[in-house]
């Protein structure tokens, strides 16, 4: 459970400096499109592939879901 919530943490940090959002505004996207689920579900996968590859699954997934980054 320690690895899940560290790396979740860690992409969070990126994806908001990445975009230069505030945590409360990343948060708020995140929470709108359920990236919090989406991180927790697909974990075995994410963890597997890095930041960056991770990020951009992430970012996808925001696209796919309505969000304008």
């Amino acid at each position: 459970m320690n690895e899940k919530i560290y790396m979740t943490t860690r992409l969070f940090r990126l994806f908001c400096e990445r975009y230069q959002y505030t945590p409360i505004k990343g948060n708020t996207l995140f929470n709108t499109y359920k990236i919090w689920e989406y991180i927790e579900q697909a974990y075995g996968v994410l963890h597997l592939n890095g930041d960056d590859s991770a990020l951009s699954d992430i970012e996808t997934v925001l696209v796919s879901r309505g969000a304008v980054l």
